[in-house]
């Protein structure tokens, strides 16, 4: 019987939470804390609950002052961006390090812009502040990518490392991995978000159950943290669409017409995520 699962994913520590120290302290970043360590989506939860708190904190502007209101919002629109930005620890931290320049340009931009916007031609200070405010959406796009990057990483590293405690053999290609033992096979792929993908085939019955409970357990014990949303027994099989979009990208030479398999397709799908 076959099982579609979905997780989300509460930390990395271990093993996953390693890798990740490791790749930051190439970079210079030192990150003592692994349980500490947010997903993608938490982050961008983070950034936004923190830029509505630095909003709330500019008084309204004196509406006598017409002339200068888009200004005075356009300056704080963008203090409250680069203030929240900083406010998220790793965000800060990863920019000081691989962006440094960018970082202090924008600061100073927002500085100078504050003591003489309100001097300047009203044209050329919007268009200061607007270039400021995509300066620091570019800068947290930037960032945010890159620790998708290593946190993608760390996840099918680690989760290579369950496998093969398991007993499989690996093949990866990019962010798509092949699990093989005998006639079993595992498929995984991971995403943007740091969130895996799991698809089963070549067990039957109830066999395919056990190897989830398996996968769990060993992916746990390497310190990938999930929490189970969602399951779902869809009684077929051959399983679900994963293997058929990972399948060419591991070419292998088919049974032809005739040929004795004694391999049972079954799959389980399974997502693991933030």
């Amino acid at each position: 019987m076959s099982e579609s699962v979905s997780y989300r994913m509460r930390a990395l520590s271990g093993k996953a939470g390693e890798i990740i120290q490791i790749n930051l302290a190439k970079r210079g970043i030192l990150f003592h804390d692994q349980q500490a360590w947010s997903t993608a989506k938490d982050r961008v939860e983070q950034l936004q609950a923190a830029l509505q708190q630095e909003l709330e904190k500019y008084p309204n502007s004196d509406p006598c002052r017409q002339e200068n209101l888009p200004i005075e919002k356009g300056w704080s629109r963008a203090d409250a961006m680069l203030r929240s930005f900083c406010s998220v620890p790793i965000f800060e931290a990863y920019a000081e390090k691989t962006r440094a320049n960018e970082l202090q340009a924008i600061r100073e931009e927002v500085g100078i812009v504050k003591e003489v916007g309100l001097r300047t031609r009203r044209e050329e200070a919007e268009d200061s502040l607007h270039q400021i405010q995509k300066r620091i959406e570019d800068l947290a796009s930037v960032v945010q990518k890159e620790l998708c990057h290593l946190e993608k990483e760390a996840l099918l590293a680690t989760a290579s490392d369950a496998l093969a405690d398991l007993g499989y053999s690996l093949e990866r290609n990019g962010g798509a991995m092949k699990a093989s033992m005998n006639r079993y096979c595992v498929w995984m792929e991971a995403n943007a978000w740091g969130e895996i993908s799991l698809d089963f085939s070549g067990f039957s019955g109830f066999s395919c159950l056990g190897e989830v409970q398996k996968a769990e357990k060993a992916l746990s014990q390497k310190g990938i943290q999930l929490t189970r949303t969602s399951s779902e027994f869809h009684g077929r099989p051959e399983g679900g669409v994963l293997t058929g979009r990972l399948e060419p990208l591991f070419p292998v030479f088919k049974r032809m017409k005739g040929e004795q398999s004694q391999e049972t397709p079954c799959r389980s799908k399974i997502k693991i995520g933030g």
